[in-house]
């Protein structure tokens, strides 16, 4: 077939396309029709490169198919309905994915501060180790509680963010190197917490460490936990995949933790506010750690119920309609 045959033979198709290409809505059947199109134009592209050689007719086509892959993989709008249900299905599934990760990785942290304050308590000259008896004396009486009251308090939350973000990115990253770099950066942000609780006890201000930690630490320190846990996902996907393969079982895994951790970054966000803000407030304590306690059920243990609540749903469908339970 010559040059021409070839276009006069394919035009209507290529005018097709394009005409499809340059709409702003589409229904089921154009959507079908559009991809088949770009499937056989992009076939037409390689025969008039590899054949004809012709320079003017890849350009053509070269544009028809640019503008109808912007269509294809253009985002869908955002929309309530699908805010809505990333909050009620989407995060709250795969939170509850990952949340034997998740609890490793808090107990390792936990532990890690229940064993600092052990040490410090129990062996002698091991509180004047960890921090000098001058230091410790100003540290107690002055640093402690002036440091969140340091600067503007919009300030000092982007401050905060950075830190904390910096922390859970790291903890969540480190989740490909099979884990254990996350376990241990949770231990040793579990041991200088440990640490920081013992000197304030031993000092008599064990109340103010407290009174000041859990308003935004509940969540601070929740979120991340939860973002070390997603990495941890991860990691263990490469070590024990199932039976999916290595790599599809390290995809689906990082689909679901890259969820969790974007939502403990708008968590780690509000944490900042709430440290900025309410922390050094003079609201009563009561109050000041009921907001933080709020916090934590909103965006962690609410989203973990739903998220076993959909599990449950899932196990109890018909074998017919596990797929739509589970693939939401």
């Amino acid at each position: 077939m010559d040059r021409d045959s070839f276009v006069a033979r394919h035009l209507d198709q290529w005018s097709r396309l394009d005409a499809l290409a340059g709409q702003r809505r589409h229904d089921g059947a154009e959507v079908d029709e559009l991809v088949r199109l770009y499937q056989r134009t992009s076939g037409h592209l390689t025969t008039a490169r590899t054949r004809y050689a012709d320079r003017d007719l890849v350009i053509y086509l070269t544009r028809i198919l640019a503008r109808a892959n912007a269509v294809l993989n253009r985002p869908a709008p955002v929309s309530l309905a699908r805010v809505e249900r990333a909050f009620t299905r989407t995060v709250p599934a795969a939170l509850w994915r990952c949340r034997w990760s998740i609890a490793v990785v808090t107990g390792v942290s936990v532990l890690a501060a229940i064993v600092a304050a052990v040490w410090l308590s129990s062996t002698p000259g091991a509180i004047d180790l960890a921090m000098p008896a001058d230091y410790r004396q100003y540290y107690v009486e002055e640093a402690f509680e002036s440091y969140y009251s340091d600067g503007p308090a919009w300030l000092f939350s982007i401050r905060l963010f950075l830190n904390n973000a910096t922390i859970a990115l790291r903890m969540f990253g480190a989740g490909v190197a099979l884990g254990l770099p996350t376990l241990a950066i949770a231990g040793v942000n579990g041991w200088q917490v440990g640490l920081a609780g013992t000197i304030m006890t031993d000092a008599g201000q064990g109340w103010n460490f407290w009174r000041l930690i859990l308003p935004h630490g509940l969540l601070e320190l929740s979120s991340i936990f939860v973002a070390g846990g997603a990495g941890l996902q991860v990691g263990w996907a490469a070590i024990a995949p199932g039976d999916r393969t290595r790599g599809r079982a390290i995809q689906e895994e990082g689909r679901r933790a890259a969820t969790v951790a974007f939502t403990a970054a708008g968590a780690l966000a509000l944490a900042a506010l709430i440290e900025a803000w309410i922390t050094p407030s003079p609201l009563p304590d009561a109050v000041r750690i009921g907001i933080g306690a709020v916090a934590l059920f909103v965006v962690w243990i609410g989203p973990l119920l739903i998220g076993r609540r959909l599990e449950l749903d899932a196990a109890d469908a018909p074998v017919g309609e596990v797929r739509v339970v589970t693939a939401a």
